[in-house]
């Protein structure tokens, strides 16, 4: 091969050199790509050129030609270092803030307020007094009922004494749920019927004494009551008699 010329145009590094050689005789041109580890040799030769094939690369063993720099000869470049951009915090603020002043609270005029206050406690103590007399009027009632409850009770308690001259039905009384033991007198200038009936204002009825005095002229019977209004009817046409219930 003959009057020629070559350069070398690199490509990536890690791949491979790009030959572009010109044959001076025939005028023909070639190109190819050499794998780096061809070139670390330092040298090379091209055949083939003038056999009209593709020509090939071949190291040389000894040559003068300088070796061809690789891309790890070449040195790394420099860069400056980039500025400092201030954080958002740090960089001084140009805006201005506006002071906005709280609306004023609206007041009242002290006669009016006054007024109001007033108003406000009279009605207050009026509550008051309304809720003292309330529980005041509840007590006094319950307080009356519970007296009239103790005077019922000890009015049921106490003896019961009813009296009368010839037939007659007696007024009401009260009586506790409980026994009673009734004692009876009859008397007369003859002998008649002495016959005695005690009746619940709820219908009930029983029979007390059925006797002829003067023979027997008193006597005593039993009764168990339920409780409640009662009251007697007695036959005794001409006797003037007497009859106690008293507890027993």
């Amino acid at each position: 091969m003959t009057d020629q010329q070559y350069s070398i145009l690199p490509t990536p590094p890690e791949k491979s050199y790009r030959i572009r050689s010109i044959d001076m005789t025939s005028n023909k041109r070639y190109r190819l790509f050499v794998p780096v580890a061809a070139l670390v040799v330092g040298a090379f030769t091209l055949a083939g050129c003038n056999s009209g094939n593709t020509p090939t690369v071949a190291p040389v063993a000894d040559s003068t030609l300088p070796p061809v720099p690789l891309a790890t000869d070449v040195p790394a470049p420099t860069f400056a270092p980039a500025p400092v951009v201030p954080a958002p915090a740090d960089v001084p603020s140009t805006s201005t803030s506006v002071q906005v002043a709280p609306a004023p609270a609206p007041t009242v005029s002290t006669p009016a307020k006054a007024v109001a206050d007033k108003a406000a406690s009279d009605k207050a103590a009026a509550d008051k007094a309304a809720s003292d007399k309330a529980v005041a009027d509840k007590a006094a009632t319950d307080s009356a009922a519970a007296a009239a409850r103790a005077a019922a009770a000890q009015a049921a308690a106490a003896p019961r004494r009813l009296s009368g001259a010839g037939s007659k039905v007696t007024e009401h009384f009260s009586l506790q749920a409980a026994g009673y033991k009734v004692a009876w007198s009859a008397n007369g200038q003859n002998p008649d019927n002495f016959i005695v009936y005690i009746h619940g204002l709820s219908g009930s009825s029983e029979n007390l004494v059925n006797e002829i005095p003067p023979d027997p002229a008193s006597g005593e019977a039993f009764f168990q009551s339920s409780g409640g209004d009662f009251y007697l009817s007695v036959a005794a046409s001409t006797l003037t008699w007497a009859i106690t219930l008293t507890p027993a």
